[in-house]
């Protein structure tokens, strides 16, 4: 896939770190929800998302809404990777409406506050937006305005290799040829 310019990520993954490894060397470049529906930072097997800390040529991808991620491990997450940290949305199909029960996935949702859970409990996603996530790394007093919204825009145009911001476009086409 690296060969074809793809990113390849990795996430939601049971991989233990010597795994992880072996992904980065074969071309996996970033780990997606870091800390999501993945083993925690253990100190005899620190598995995917301790590799990936360590590793300098590892993007992290993280929820920024305080629920998927707690500020204190958004903070070691900005600590360890710098401007190789990205914050993403897990926004699901309710974003923006109130409170309340969805459909999802043939399952039943409830949203409350900007989460969305299963019935069971299970996280299964946010309706935070991006803006939102933005303005949590600032208040969390993580990022500066200026730094927080470079996580959601620089990091994410960088990790995919799109460097010229005035030629953006051309860049896309010369990766991506058969995008409109």
């Amino acid at each position: 896939m690296r060969e074809q310019n793809i990113v390849v990520s990795a996430g939601h993954s049971q991989a233990t770190a010597a795994e992880a490894r072996h992904a980065f060397d074969q071309g996996v470049t970033a780990i997606t929800h870091a800390f999501n529906a993945m083993p925690p930072l253990h100190h005899r097997e620190p598995g995917l998302l301790g590799a990936a800390l360590l590793d300098d040529r590892i993007w992290c991808m993280a929820i920024a809404d305080g629920v998927h991620v707690c500020p204190a491990m958004v903070q070691l997450l900005h600590r360890l990777k710098g401007d190789r940290l990205i914050v993403v949305s897990d926004a699901l199909a309710p974003f923006g409406l109130p409170d309340g029960e969805y459909p999802w996935d043939d399952r039943p949702i409830q949203v409350t506050q900007g989460t969305a859970r299963l019935p069971d409990g299970t996280l299964a996603g946010t309706t935070v937006s991006l803006p939102q996530a933005v303005q949590n790394l600032v208040d969390w007093g993580i990022y500066t305005p200026e730094q927080a919204i470079a996580t959601t825009t620089t990091a994410p145009r960088n990790l995919l290799g799109i460097t010229d911001r005035r030629d953006g476009d051309r860049v896309a086409a010369d990766r991506w040829p058969d995008t409109p």
